[in-house]
């Protein structure tokens, strides 16, 4: 190597232009070096140059690769050309390669234009992706909206019909009413008309009568003789004929006056006969009306059922969009991945295509100078080693990144693969998941079916004999009874029966025998009647028996169950002068109330059959003590002293079946509170308000009602519900539900409205008044319901506390429809779903602390399908009641039976006021909690086959 004249380095290998002779000296000087530390000229002092590694001859590579003072003319050794050789470890840098723009090699641009082409392609199936994703969610969300609209109408639609169809039956019902008095009216004409013919025919026979009379008194006159006698006849002659000309007078004037009316009630006929067939026409055309609604109804219905499952098919259209999303990203991502390995090829065949231009320049050169005749030996030559050393390693370096990158995506693939699978998986899991939940909740259900019925599933049944001598014949019937009770309690309460007797005679035999004969509660009926047969009746003494002794015994038995009933069978009353009835009694200073009080405290259900006039005054007296306790229900009284003695024991097992649905209230459908019962002058239905108002007759016009006073006013209106975040993070603890935080308010704006002055119905717990619109033609009617007190709520938070269980029922009836309609479309099921809901609430803001709570009130029957205490409305017949009953399962199931749904009830589709029984039972005042679902189970277990298997069925909790 030689400086040149200024003194920089010279290659002239990489110099086209250089003079041959610097060509031979440089060729010489390189001939047999294989390395070198030395830096060339222009390198600081003390620099040491790379050597070039060992495993590749230890030959030094080209200096020019190392010149960093080399001119920017785009020369060889220049920095103007662009390429960047990459970094390797333990490797020297690769020189600085010139550039050549204007070199277009077939591959490189082949390889190139089919980049580009596959990005560009990659960029327009990106694009179209996102175009159709967000078209697909456009149209979706479009769909959905009208949907929602067209569903909003159609409901509106089918309330108007349901309205216009109750109004019709009202018209059709009065014209009825008319024609059935229009056609009493006619039978009652045809009676008169009847009656007047009669009249008539009666007065032509007297007529005929006085005739003949008539002509026998002139024949009888012609043959009188004499003077004053022919005078006189003569004289009562005419007398006679001018009285039957008055009568002949009367008589025509008579039969006129019968035609005429003859003639006025054959017209009236007439007129009413065509009334009656104006009428008759008009309710043919009512009840084709009525059936053209019915058949509308049916086909909105028909079309509301076609949006909902054109949801449900965008529902799934969007899952497998989002699938096929899923597998569009996988094939980006493979994409992706061969593009790398495209540029990595690319990016060596620049280093190759690079490597081999300065290869041939060298080799022109070299060429060059051998055609001056210069002899040159390649494989000396170690510029050109080093040329094939980097060929070398650029091969190395590409099969070494074809590898690494080959296993990349190998292992990226393998990612991907595992991840599809692992999501598969997991999808399946918690499928399989939901199914084991499922069938653990089921198995749960049914466990929790058998503890009911071991708390709340049970009846004891304790029967009070009296056996002194004139007993016998009673005790055998009600041996009898027992066998019959058996079956009639099961049917009128689903529940097993525990039986007892104590069986007494009077204080005598009490001292001898320490205590009467006594049979603990057993499920053995049979056990029971052998036992009756080894009691033997005789003894008495005086004519009282010691019935308080007996009952104090009865009191001291180990009752199993929760529900108790005593049935006394006796023919003498008890000891004490106030109960004797005057009848023998060696001890009338007894007094029997502590026992009755002790009974009333064990919440014992007494029945007391008298079967003679001796124990009258006995019930009589016992009846007060309930009376005066509150507690006429633990007392069941029947007065039998006509019956027939082989009639006792079906009439004792009928009366033992009413007394057991008394005991275990499955007759009684009031909705039960934790609150004691107020006392107030104003009567008070037992019922819930919406139940109460319907009691009242005829109240859609009260503000035309004569006693109804009202009050104009103006409310801004509020519409509320329950947040859908919320509700479905607390569907199944629906207590941490917060008030009024969890709830969402929407102005309705102004209404100008009229409302009743004064309550219109009295609840249970709520008071209710009326209210209609006025600024708006509509005959819309609200039910605003208050506290007892009729005073409005202070604050509007206030009023939304009072909404919460309606609300939160709004939802879940909405999940239930939601649920049905699903699963029947997944199993293609055909099931009739009623459009039911929970209606709206608002809240009315009359002034700054003055707040009512209305809802919407439709026309229609109020039907309670269930209370929050176990009563179950048994018509299986009715769709809506089978709907209600699967209802309150489902919230119990869905909530993993930490709350229920009752009171199920309401007007047509429309339901409200509804109770929640929660396992900790501090939900509300009608929270009943654990024991009322308990009381639900008992009673639903023998219903839920007619009632609930249909609903259930379909979402597979049925069991």
């Amino acid at each position: 190597m030689n400086p040149n004249n200024n003194g920089q380095q010279s290659y002239p290998y990489f110099q086209q232009n250089q003079p041959s002779a610097q060509v031979d000296g440089q060729l010489q000087q390189n001939q047999g070096t294989t390395s070198s530390n030395q830096p060339p000229s222009g390198y600081p002092p003390g620099y040491n140059m790379p050597t070039w590694p060992s495993n590749y001859g230890g030959a030094m590579p080209p200096t020019n690769m190392y010149n960093p003072q080399a001119q920017n003319t785009g020369t060889p050794g220049s920095q103007q050309f662009p390429f960047a050789m990459p970094t390797i470890p333990n490797m020297p840098t690769m020189p600085i390669m010139p550039n050549f723009q204007g070199l277009k090699p077939t591959t490189l641009a082949t390889t190139s234009n089919k980049e580009k082409q596959l990005q560009q392609k990659n960029n327009e199936l990106e694009q179209k992706l996102i175009e159709q994703e967000e078209e697909f969610n456009t149209k979706i969300a479009k769909e959905k909206k009208i949907a929602q609209t067209q569903f909003e109408n159609l409901k509106r639609r089918y309330q108007d019909l349901e309205e216009e169809l109750y109004d019709s039956n009202l018209k059709v019902n009065s014209q009825k009413t008319d024609i059935t008095q229009k056609q009493a009216q006619i039978d009652k004409i045809s009676k008169e008309k009847s009656s007047v013919e009669q009249k008539l025919s009666d007065l032509q026979g007297e007529y005929d009568t006085l005739q003949i009379q008539y002509q026998s008194l002139i024949r009888k006159t012609q043959n009188n003789v004499g003077g004053s006698t022919q005078t006189f006849d003569q004289t009562l002659a005419s007398q006679y004929e001018n009285q039957i000309k008055k009568l002949k007078d009367d008589h025509k004037k008579q039969k006129d006056d019968l035609i005429n009316q003859k003639n006025s009630i054959e017209d009236e006929l007439r007129l009413i006969q065509s009334d009656l067939d104006k009428q008759v026409k008009q309710v043919d055309q009512e009840h084709k009306y009525f059936m053209e609604s019915r058949d509308e109804i049916a086909k909105l219905q028909k079309v509301i059922k076609q949006k909902d499952d054109k949801i449900r098919q965008l529902e799934i259209e969007k899952e497998n969009s989002l699938d096929l999303l899923k597998q569009v990203n996988v094939d980006k991502q493979r994409l992706q991945d061969n593009l790398k390995e495209k540029d990595l090829e690319i990016s060596s065949i620049n280093q190759e295509i690079l490597l081999i231009k300065n290869e041939l320049d060298f080799l022109k050169n070299l060429i060059k100078e051998s055609s001056n005749g210069k002899q040159i030996k390649l494989e000396q030559n170690q510029q050109f080693q080093q040329f094939e050393q980097q060929k070398q390693w650029l091969n190395q370096q590409k099969q070494t990144e074809q590898e690494k990158m080959k296993q990349e995506n190998e292992q990226k693939e393998k990612e991907r693969k595992e991840k599809l699978e692992k999501d598969k998986k997991k999808k399946q899991d918690a499928l399989i998941q939901l199914e084991i939940k499922k069938g653990n909740l089921i198995q749960m259900g049914a466990q929790n079916m058998q503890q009911a019925k071991k708390v709340y599933g049970q009846l004891d049944v304790c029967f009070i004999v009296d056996v002194t001598g004139s007993m016998d014949s009673y005790k055998d019937q009600t041996k009898r009874s027992v066998q019959g009770s058996l079956k009639i309690i099961k049917q009128a309460t689903n529940r097993e029966t525990n039986w007892a007797s104590v069986c007494y005679q009077d204080k005598d035999e009490l001292r001898s025998l320490g205590k009467y004969h006594e049979f603990p509660f057993s499920k053995d009926q049979q056990a029971l009647e052998k036992w009756f047969d080894g009691i033997k009746c005789s003894g008495g003494g005086d004519a009282a028996e010691d019935i308080r002794g007996a009952i104090k015994q009865v009191c001291k038995l180990q009752w199993p169950s929760k529900f108790k009933i005593a049935i006394i069978i006796c023919d003498a009353p008890c000891h004490g002068k106030k109960y004797n009835g005057g009848c023998g009694d060696n001890h009338p200073e007894e007094d029997i109330q502590d026992a009755i009080e002790e009974l009333i405290q064990n919440g014992i259900v007494l029945i007391a059959l008298n079967f003679t006039k001796h124990t009258t005054v006995m019930y009589e007296e016992i009846k007060k003590i309930y009376e005066s306790k509150k507690r006429l229900d633990l007392f069941l009284f029947q007065d039998l002293q006509k019956m027939n003695q082989n009639e006792m024991a079906a009439t004792m097992t009928k009366y033992i079946g009413e007394a057991s649905q008394n005991a275990t209230q499955t007759n009684k459908n009031q909705t039960k509170s934790k609150q004691p019962a107020i006392q107030q002058e104003i009567p008070r239905e037992k019922e819930g308000a919406m139940e109460a108002l319907c009691k009242q007759g005829n109240f859609y016009n009260f503000e035309t009602q004569e006693n109804v006073k009202v009050v104009n006013t103006k409310f801004q209106v509020w519409r509320v519900e329950l947040k859908d975040e919320e509700f479905e993070k607390n569907i199944e603890t629906i207590e941490k539900i917060r008030c009024p935080q969890d709830f969402q308010k929407t102005n309705e704006g102004s209404w100008d409205c009229i409302r009743t002055e004064k309550p219109f119905a009295f609840g249970m717990m709520k008071d209710v008044f009326l209210m209609k619109k006025t600024n708006v033609k509509s005959d819309e009617l609200y039910v605003i319901k208050t506290p007892i007190g009729s005073l409005p709520y202070k604050s509007i938070d206030d009023a939304l506390k009072e909404c919460k269980s309606h609300l939160i029922c709004q939802k879940l009836m909405k999940r239930f429809v939601s649920e049905l309609q699903e699963k029947a479309g997944e199993k293609q099921i055909n099931i009739k779903i009623p459009p039911v809901i929970y209606s709206d609430f608002l809240i009315l803001e009359e002034s700054k602390n003055s707040f009512w709570i209305a809802e919407r009130f439709f026309k229609g029957e109020f039907v309670k399908y269930n209370n929050n205490y176990g009563f179950i409305n048994e018509d299986h017949t009715a769709e809506l009641n089978k709907f209600a009953q699967s209802f309150t399962y489902f919230t119990y199931f869905i909530s993993q039976f930490n709350y229920m749904v009752s009171d199920v009830q309401g007007v047509g589709n429309y339901f409200t006021d509804p109770a929640i029984n929660t396992i900790e039972g501090n939900f509300d005042e009608t929270d009943m909690g654990q024991e009322g679902q308990m009381m639900y189970l008992v009673n639903y277990e023998n219903k839920k086959v007619l009632l609930t298997s249909e609903y259930l069925g379909v979402l597979g909790i049925y069991e």
